[in-house]
């Protein structure tokens, strides 16, 4: 039996369902194979490189779909990918400061295994706190990328052990 195509309207193109379910769902009724890659494919897939990221959260918070997250606790912060969510628009490519490194990519690819997969972790790093309140400052990657690039030690220092408030 086929899979019902989720109900959508004009006001709210997928309904209730992500890109990716509207996707499953024609693949289904179809009874095509994936993973298929193409130029004008509808959703995406997202790949980082785990040593060109900083994990500055410029992806994650551009993403007009919430496809890429950000997570953080006490210790670490971690960039997430659903694939389900991804449409593929490319923002995330475009407004990403490392992509030249080869920090992250988008393929147009509609692969079921990813689309049912839900969210994955893509990146994970130390999160570098203020020495003297212990509140979050940034990723500890993106301060060591600052470091790399600026020629003042005095500047790299006040970014790097304390916060804005503490500044």
């Amino acid at each position: 039996m086929r899979s019902p195509l989720p109900t959508t309207s004009l006001d709210d193109p997928f309904g209730s369902a992500r890109p990716g379910d509207v996707v499953l769902a024609l693949i289904e009724r179809a009874g095509g194979a994936t993973p298929v890659v193409h130029p004008g494919g509808p959703v995406g897939l997202v790949e980082i490189d785990v040593d060109a990221c900083t994990g500055c959260s410029t992806c994650a918070t551009s993403c007009p779909t919430g496809a890429l997250t950000t997570r953080e606790d006490a210790h670490h912060t971690a960039l997430w990918f659903d694939a389900g969510a991804c449409v593929a628009c490319g923002t995330c490519t475009a407004r990403c400061p490392e992509v030249e490194h080869g920090a992250i990519d988008l393929t147009r690819v509609v692969d079921t295994s990813r689309l049912r997969g839900g969210p994955g972790r893509l990146w994970e790093g130390e999160v570098a706190r203020c020495s003297r309140c212990g509140a979050p400052i940034a990723a500890a990657a993106l301060l060591a990328r600052f470091a790399m690039r600026l020629d003042d030690e005095r500047l790299v220092a006040a970014l790097s052990e304390r916060c804005p408030d503490c500044r």
